[in-house]
């Protein structure tokens, strides 16, 4: 049976790192998420808890009640009654690439990038396809899949080595996660 990837949380990146991700890497996660966007109906959300990176350089989302997330990353045209899930789902996304560390960074288009997803007009806000288009154009030729991949072999290791990487997350409690890459070891 074979072995289930790992996958790791923007959240547990940004808590093992220290600090946020750069400018390209947010880009690179706005431009993976663009076609992998859930639609977000009244009451479901994701937060950078539920947005996982994985060892091929591939986001996938997982969304959760509203309940469950920081008032932040829910969107706010809820409050006034109006529901358009597609817009929702941008509007998280646009909140997670805020708290990923788009609010830190120096660079211009990615915060003008962040303010329109976020902003409180849902028919202002791009789609989710015009969203990744935008991303890509910033990335300037880089490769998106290539700079999640290198994020995600900053914090697991090189899956092609033999080696072990100890995962240390600081979430609600302190768990340490034990990956064995390539082969399992047997006493």
């Amino acid at each position: 049976m074979p072995a289930q990837e790992v996958q790791i949380s923007i959240a547990e990146v940004i808590e093992v790192r220290g600090y946020g991700l750069n400018a390209p890497e947010l880009l690179s996660v706005a431009v993976s998420a663009s076609d992998r966007l859930p639609p977000c109906p009244k009451g479901i959300v994701f937060d950078t808890e539920n947005v996982f990176l994985n060892s091929k350089g591939q986001i996938e989302i997982k969304t959760v009640a509203t309940s469950r997330v920081d008032r932040s990353f829910v969107p706010p045209e809820w409050a006034k009654g109006e529901e358009d899930p597609q817009a929702a789902a941008v509007y998280c996304l646009g909140a997670v690439l805020r708290a990923a560390g788009a609010e830190e960074a120096a660079d211009v288009d990615l915060f003008s990038l962040v303010n329109i997803l976020t902003v409180a007009m849902t028919g202002t806000r791009p789609t989710a396809h015009r969203m990744g288009q935008m991303a890509r154009n910033q990335l300037r030729g880089r490769d998106p899949a290539s700079m999640l991949m290198c994020i995600y072999e900053e914090l697991m290791g090189d899956e092609e080595t033999n080696q072990v990487s100890i995962l240390k997350i600081r979430t609600k409690k302190t768990i340490e996660v034990l990956v064995l890459k390539n082969e399992i070891r047997k006493h």
